[in-house]
């Protein structure tokens, strides 16, 4: 797995390279913008102008330093940005270097930035809070109404590095080139849509260095499941999902289609409709309600008694028997493995403790509803609330969005590959299913990197699926299932 690096992890790994390992502040500013020059000079062509926004701070502190590294290639102009009392050391330092070797500043104010093929973003990085001043935000938006390719160092201007949250005005990079590791906001919210092509720069520290300091990592390799010759379907999870409803029997379907097609060696369906769609390798059980009466049904209690997973929710419908019913089963079935999706999350209290073994899957507004908090706040706050919730209820989470953050209360893992084309009704049943299959599979060292598996996979069927196409159906993510390698 990546790690990730909040904010202040980032400057903790700073001060101890500094204090620790004994590499002084101005080497660090030095190898940030060897390095990003070296990838500036694979994208950007030689003899292009160039403009670095520069400001006060030590990410402006890197942007003097690349100036430096860049002159001989390029038509580069610099200019800084801010309060020139508040100059850190360091970057008070580059700037002086620069005035020394007779490269002088350019007033931004008496150039066209539509003259420059690339400008450059190096005013604030991890430091920089919303809002933005008045000149900060005419810069921002002079420089992205360009012609041009931007880059961000460390972070855009205007895209806070914890949440995500994009200002109203916030620098659009083609690229940011950021230190050690990614930070949670490039991946969260808006993250993506203003971060552009995220390249990491290691700076010469080892990865295990990095990774001491991370509490949040990003999974990114995908275990596939390989069968021994000497099994049978018993040897491959039976998994149990109850869901469906008169008017959402499709949820079943999908979540059922998944399932077996994700690996399950048996599944069955206990509904009280059953969708034309679903596939006939699917043992499935009818029912007129949803109560704890069907736990009074002798083949029904087998079927629980046989299963190693049960998913819970999809296309269920919402009533007092069916909270009721959820409950009795958690209760009566406390040691299989749950996927609570979609409606069946209603039937929880938060402030309850259940069994680790539980695993909910809810969207932002499913998950506010749960909570309590509203969609806004929750958005400033995914991973800590997602932590803190699965903590006081003892149970695991996968919050769902273009990065899912999983969470068992302790560590959080982040999948982040998610693509827009998979926000369509169902995707999210088709992610049950294949999670309800995969927990039962032993795929990973750990629980939690089961679930970030299981939802790598959902990605990866969605990708093999889209192809050229601009867009895709839940039913078409089974398809590519059955594609992936």
């Amino acid at each position: 797995m990546i790690p990730i690096l909040t904010s202040k992890e980032m400057y903790s790994l700073d001060s101890y390279l500094i204090n620790n390992v004994g590499i002084e502040s101005k080497l660090l500013m030095e190898c940030a913008a060897a390095y990003t020059s070296l990838k500036i000079r694979e994208i950007i062509p030689q003899n292009s102008k160039i403009l670095i926004l520069c400001g006060v701070g030590n990410n402006g502190g890197d942007g003097l330093s690349i100036v430096r590294h860049l002159i001989n290639d390029y038509e580069v102009s610099y200019s800084i940005i801010g309060d020139r009392s508040n100059q850190s050391k360091d970057n008070k330092y580059n700037y002086e270097v620069l005035t020394a070797l007779n490269i002088e500043e350019t007033d931004y104010k008496k150039v066209d930035f539509n003259e420059f093929e690339c400008i450059i973003d190096s005013l604030f990085g991890i430091g920089g809070k919303a809002p933005l001043n008045e000149e900060i935000t005419n810069i921002v938006a002079l420089s992205n109404n360009c012609e041009c390719t931007r880059i961000a160092i460390d972070i855009p201007t205007g895209l806070n590095s914890e949440s995500g949250v994009a200002y109203s005005t916030t620098f659009k990079a083609d690229y940011t080139f950021t230190m050690y590791a990614e930070k949670p906001g490039m991946l969260l919210n808006d993250g993506k849509d203003f971060c552009g092509n995220i390249i990491t720069l290691d700076l010469g520290v080892k990865q295990s260095l990095i990774s001491s300091f991370s509490s949040i990592y990003k999974y990114n390799s995908r275990v596939t499941l390989n069968r021994n010759n000497n099994t049978s379907k018993f040897d491959y999870g039976k998994c149990l999902v109850i869901a469906g409803s008169k008017n959402m029997s499709g949820a079943a379907a999908l979540t059922c289609n998944s399932a077996i097609t994700a690996g399950a060696g048996l599944v069955y369906l206990l509904t009280t409709n059953i969708n034309n769609s679903l596939y006939p390798e699917i043992i499935s059980f009818e029912i007129s309600n949803y109560n704890t009466s069907i736990l009074e049904n002798e083949d029904i209690r087998e079927l629980f008694d046989k299963s190693d997973s049960i998913t819970i929710g999809p296309g269920l419908g919402k009533s007092d028997d069916i909270t009721e019913m959820i409950n009795s089963i958690l209760e009566n079935y406390s040691d299989k493995r749950y996927i609570i999706d979609a409606d069946g999350i209603s039937a929880l209290d938060c402030s309850k403790e259940y069994k680790q073994n539980i695993t909910i899957t809810p969207h932002i507004g499913e998950f506010a509803n749960l909570i309590g908090i509203n969609r806004i706040d929750i958005a400033e706050n995914l991973i800590k609330l997602t932590k803190e919730t699965a903590k006081k209820m003892r149970i695991n989470i996968l919050l769902k969005g273009s990065t899912s953050i999983i969470s068992d209360g302790e560590d959080v893992i982040l999948v982040s590959d998610g693509i827009p084309e998979m926000a369509t009704a169902g995707s999210g049943d088709v992610l049950s299913g294949i999670l309800g299959a995969q927990v039962n599979l032993n795929l990973c060292p750990n629980y939690l990197q089961i679930l970030a598996n299981a939802a790598l996979t959902h990605i990866n069927a969605a990708k093999n699926t889209l192809n050229n196409g601009n867009s895709i159906i839940a039913s078409d993510i089974i398809k590519g299932l059955k594609c992936i390698k």
